[in-house]
């Protein structure tokens, strides 16, 4: 009976073995867009048909406890909304001329966090609150999963762009490693030049 269990022992030590092996053999698979970084890009073919002229105005990252936001401006544009069991595409408001994306990550990993709420709040350089909208999670098919919404820029100048962020509400798994994202996070771009960019064509 000793000696049936060693032989099939062996067996599956050859067996597990040999998969891996083979694994380790075939090409790296393409990475899923859904976690690309801001600035990656898809294969020309596909940016061909599913990206329009953007014009982007990286505001830059920064750094606050568990937690690394980063933030793009560009054309204000449309989207897809899921309503009635299905995508509906909404165009951008008539009056908006400007796109922020925020990414909310985790410091260390860079992981994109989910299930946030995103406040994003554009300010003059006298501090008077120009506009704020919550930010909706959405998916853009080159920078990835981030939050985003149109607003109205009066005019080109220099604005304050806060963002604050509540902590992502879903389960953390580890005892050791899970307790994280437990504070609200706030940081502030200053002296940033925006203008009225419109809207993408799409």
């Amino acid at each position: 009976m000793i000696k049936i269990a060693k032989i099939l022992l062996m067996s599956l030590t050859l067996i597990i073995a040999t998969i891996n092996s083979y694994c380790l053999s075939q090409p790296a698979t393409q990475e899923e867009p859904g976690y690309r970084v801001p600035g990656q890009t898809l294969p020309q073919s596909q940016t061909q048909t599913a990206m329009p002229q953007m014009h982007n105005v990286n505001l830059g990252q920064r750094v606050s406890g568990d937690y690394m936001i980063e933030s793009v401006a560009h054309q204000a544009s449309g989207r897809y909304e899921w309503q009635n069991n299905q995508l509906v595409w909404v165009p951008a408001e008539p009056n908006t001329n400007i796109h922020f994306e925020v990414f909310l990550r985790d410091a260390r990993s860079r992981t994109i966090l989910p299930y946030s709420n995103v406040v994003l709040g554009i300010y003059d350089q006298n501090n008077r609150l120009v506009e704020s909208k919550p930010m909706a999670f959405m998916w853009h098919p080159v920078t990835g999963y981030h939050y985003g919404n149109n607003f109205t820029v009066p005019a080109t100048g220099n604005y304050s762009v806060r963002i604050n962020a509540t902590p992502p509400e879903f389960a953390r798994a580890n005892k050791a490693l899970g307790n994280r994202w437990c504070q609200p996070v706030s940081v502030t771009y200053t002296n940033v030049r925006l203008t009225p960019m419109g809207q993408l064509v799409e």
